[in-house]
């Protein structure tokens, strides 16, 4: 067990090198802005997936990414819509039917199901991997707008937006430049 004088010994060590490392951190921060720039940082925040994704090249590349999983979204809304109405007519004549009729409507409602999840899982994979890579091709584009508007308007830390833990005010977001840069950079 510790005794209060070890206590009281170990809170002194322990609030005095507190004290320290906030007086060295003050201090080192004077020091660089004393010999830095004469201004306030500008420090902006962007969010880069929305950046990618209303980039015209992106909703370009998107639209004929899509044509790939076409089939299989239209085999998806066509299967959701089935069994929709497989339920409704449970639910409506489930009580005027035959026990086999019964059991063979939930045998057709679960198969249905398991069809709807089966596409949707493949649909969820594809559409996954293809935003996954245009995300990976357009990076590296985003990057050099990203580095041009910072330089043009002497950004000092761009922060994501997404990782941002408080509120970005809408004069300190600069998504909707960079997606304007972008779109410029052909």
């Amino acid at each position: 067990m510790i005794s209060k004088k070890q206590s009281s010994k170990a809170f002194k060590n322990s609030l005095t090198a507190k004290l320290l490392a906030g007086a060295l951190l003050a201090s080192a921060a004077h020091v660089s802005w004393a010999a830095g720039p004469a201004r306030a940082p500008i420090v902006v925040a962007v969010d880069l997936q929305q950046v990618i994704m209303d980039s015209s090249e992106a909703k370009a590349k998107w639209d004929k990414l899509k044509t790939g999983w076409s089939k299989d979204e239209n085999e998806f809304n066509s299967a959701r819509t089935e069994l929709g109405k497989l339920q409704d007519r449970y639910q409506k004549d489930s009580a005027v039917m035959s026990a086999d009729q019964k059991r063979n409507l939930e045998k057709q409602i679960d198969d249905k199901r398991m069809q709807l999840e089966f596409v949707g899982k493949k649909l969820q994979k594809t559409t996954g991997e293809a935003r996954q890579q245009l995300v990976g091709e357009m990076i590296p584009k985003v990057e050099a707008a990203l580095k041009a508007l910072a330089a043009e308007n002497k950004y000092d830390m761009v922060l994501r937006k997404e990782a941002v833990a408080m509120l970005v005010t809408p004069e300190f977001d600069i998504t909707e430049d960079l997606v304007k840069r972008l779109n410029s950079m052909k």
